[in-house]
């Protein structure tokens, strides 16, 4: 088994939240975003994240690459505490830790050419790196990610959205790095441009070696392309698993509901009943007593409101936060002594 080389540790990231002096009670709220958040990602694997639109997938990874500072918790990068560095010691870890941003058109500087976007990196970590030399860098890596060298002088206005996360993914793969934090990588593609793009990342991957930690609301694109998911609902981690293992066997009701909304993929093909959430999300403000989930949970019991679950092994690689289990399993056992 390849060695772990990012583990983070009970991570918690909260913003206080101003209000209006004409509201009742405290100036300030607390906005939960992530919540005792523990995962682990090896040499090599990519680790997907999913849930819905809000659940603290961003503020997750921002908050690993250390871009906002966790309110508590841990990031070990190699036996390192993130946490622990300084300014310029952290600067110095970012060229092994890189991201992939969602929007393709708006993560590129539109003042600079494709070439320069994609030097940029060794500009600022390898300043002696000889200008043809770099240059060469470049062009190979365009190449490397599908575009032609010829167009290392033209600006991203110039681009297609797959041609400009093309060259947002060269950028963030010219140095080599170790981890690449892909957000929503193609959730702004078309369904083509999106195969063509998830094609690329494990065919870089493959060449390379790195991990990639994916975050997405799509599971289908999840499925193609990671080999652990992890499962977020309102800044807390709900359901770990493998892939084959949680999209045959998922545990928790909310990984459940989002599995059934998954689009069959053949007219015809047998698929889950559809599960409907009742209500809206919570707000982080304000989250639910117990387990954030019971305002939705087509199971929720007394247990539910009153105890917040824990992680709970299923089997060596699959783990879910979900009184249900135990429930169940409790009645069996008062069946089994009657």
């Amino acid at each position: 088994m390849k060695p772990i080389i990012l583990n983070v540790e009970r991570l918690a990231v909260h913003f206080p939240v101003r209000q209006p002096r004409a509201l009742r009670g405290s100036a300030t709220q607390v906005l939960r975003a992530v919540e005792d958040i523990s995962l682990t990602v090896r040499e090599g694997e990519t680790l997907g994240i999913v849930g819905e639109s809000g659940c603290g997938k961003s503020t997750l990874s921002r908050a690993i690459l250390q871009l906002i500072r966790p309110t508590s918790g841990r990031v070990i990068w190699n036996g390192e505490n993130l946490g622990d560095l300084s300014r310029r010691e952290m600067n110095s870890k970012r060229q092994e830790l890189q991201i992939i941003f969602q929007d393709p058109l708006s993560s590129l500087n539109p003042r600079m050419t494709i070439g320069n976007i994609i030097g940029e990196p060794l500009r600022v970590f390898r300043p002696k790196m000889p200008p043809d030399e770099r240059a060469a860098a470049v062009r190979e890596m365009m190449v490397g990610v599908g575009l032609e060298p010829d167009l290392i002088n033209r600006y991203p206005h110039e681009f297609s959205g797959g041609q400009c996360q093309r060259v947002g993914i060269a950028r963030a793969m010219i140095l080599k790095p170790k981890l690449v934090i892909c957000d929503e990588p193609v959730s702004a593609l078309d369904v083509s441009t999106q195969a063509q793009v998830i094609t690329l990342l494990k065919q870089l991957q493959r060449d390379s070696g790195t991990a990639f930690l994916f975050i997405s609301h799509d599971l289908s694109v999840v499925r193609l392309m990671c080999e652990r998911i992890v499962v977020m609902y309102l800044g807390r981690l709900v359901e770990i698993a493998s892939r084959d293992e949680l999209f045959n066997d998922a545990r928790h009701p909310y990984t459940r509901a989002l599995m059934s909304a998954i689009p069959a993929a053949a007219p015809g093909a047998k698929r889950p009943d559809r599960i409907i959430l009742s209500g809206e999300v919570p707000s982080p403000l304000e989250p639910p007593g117990g387990c954030v989930f019971h305002t939705r949970c087509p199971r929720m019991t007394p247990r539910c409101q009153r105890e917040a679950p824990t992680l709970q092994p299923i089997t060596t690689s699959h783990e879910a936060a979900c009184h249900y289990r135990d429930e169940t399993d409790s009645q069996s056992a008062g069946a089994t002594d009657r």
